[in-house]
């Protein structure tokens, strides 16, 4: 099949989904993936195919949720779910990055990012193919400190059978749990950005890009929100220093 993808294929395929841009981005990101692979396997000597700005950011605007928000469907969710959640959102992760975490993934707070679960249930690299270490918000790490210590190859997260949680389990009980919270329209990717706004708004720019794992700074602008605080204090600090210098 790869050696049927020519630019005149792509280029159809691509012009036809102009309706639908979050198609084209998430597929261009697969097909990258796959070729990738193929490239490094041998299958292929390289590949040449090229689409402008694949990877910007064309994602429907979503409502600005904030943490009052996320702590009112959690208080809905069953307590089984709450630590998951609780990770998912202190960790900045997608879905199938949290369920993809073992016991040798955490370390003294330090959550090692390097793989993901699809919804097809395989183990991948993560999204992006970015591999970050980072440590967790202090929600995250109290979450786990709550429960038993999961050691090695062992699912940070296990099911309700011991097997690892699944990404159907968690969007359920999610789904139920926004319904009961009056926020029926709270994904749970929601949570990444309101907790990597949060980040934004004390650390620069290449900090937040590592802790998305985003490839590129351009992804990564979307969370770096001015509110009416931060320019009164900016304002403030400019007049000092004006004050300072004239």
């Amino acid at each position: 099949m790869l050696d049927q993808l020519t630019q005149k294929t792509i280029d159809i395929w691509w012009s036809r989904q102009s309706k639908h841009p979050v198609n084209r981005r998430n597929a261009w990101f697969l097909l990258r993936k796959m070729i990738r692979m193929a490239v490094r396997w041998g299958h292929l000597p390289a590949w040449t195919v090229v689409i402008d700005n694949a990877g910007k950011d064309v994602s429907t605007p979503r409502p600005d949720f904030t943490v009052a928000d996320f702590d009112g469907v959690l208080t809905q969710l069953p307590e089984f779910y709450r630590a998951p959640v609780e990770v998912l959102f202190a960790g900045h992760l997608r879905l199938g990055e949290l369920i993809a975490l073992n016991g040798s993934d955490l370390r003294d707070g330090m959550t090692s990012i390097t793989k993901q679960k699809t919804s097809q249930g395989l183990t991948t690299g993560t999204k992006t193919d970015q591999v970050k270490t980072i440590k967790l918000l202090d929600r995250g790490v109290q979450a786990l400190a709550a429960r038993p210590r999961v050691i090695g190859s062992a699912p940070l997260f296990a099911g309700q059978r011991s097997e690892r949680i699944t990404r159907q389990a968690i969007q359920k009980a999610w789904n139920r749990a926004r319904e009961a919270a009056g926020r029926p329209e709270m994904r749970l990717h929601d949570l990444r950005h309101v907790s990597l706004s949060l980040v934004a708004e004390v650390a620069p720019l290449k900090v937040v890009q590592q802790r998305a794992g985003h490839a590129s700074a351009t992804s990564t602008q979307r969370y770096m929100h001015a509110d009416q605080r931060q320019h009164a204090e900016a304002v403030e600090k400019a007049d000092e220093l004006l004050r300072r210098i004239s």
